[in-house]
């Protein structure tokens, strides 16, 4: 019995050195988890950050580029508006050339044959021009004072 003693007694210091460097390895390892663990802690708050502050960077591009829209549409706008009066005024004058013209139709047409000389229808003209300025109702009332009122 004696050597098969010495022997399940090597045996067991063996396996008392080898479960005792196993728990160091294991010590080892947890302290290496808990290390590991902080720092991905610090990488997903970095993470955060980073991806907050893109979100930030995201949205502050995002109001930059409505805003530049939002001068474009001022601009265009204001360009459009700038369009629409030009074309009123042009159009009211062509309103005002159009009633001269009309009155000086209706004038041509109204005198009489023997009058409608080169001379007799320029007096008409100029006396046209003057009435072209006046409303339609005061050119009526001269028309028939003179004894030119329109013949349609």
């Amino acid at each position: 019995t004696g050597p098969s003693n010495k022997e399940m007694r090597n045996m067991i210091q063996s396996l008392q050195a080898h479960n005792t460097l196993l728990k160091n390895e294991v010590t080892r390892s947890k302290k290496r988890t808990s290390e590991l663990a902080v720092q991905i802690a610090k990488c997903r708050d970095k993470q955060e950050l980073e991806g907050t502050e893109a979100m930030e960077l995201v949205k502050e591009l995002a109001v930059t580029e409505d805003k530049q829209k939002e001068e474009q549409n001022k601009k265009r706008i204001e360009e459009l508006t700038s369009t629409i009066k030009d074309l009123q005024k042009q159009l009211k004058t062509s309103h005002e050339n159009q009633k001269e013209l009309k009155l000086l139709l209706d004038v041509f047409k109204g005198s009489v044959k023997e009058s409608r000389s080169k001379g007799g229808v320029a007096g008409e003209r100029e006396e046209t021009s003057r009435r072209g300025r006046r409303t339609d109702a005061e050119s009526a009332e001269e028309g028939e004072r003179s004894g030119h009122g329109s013949e349609e």
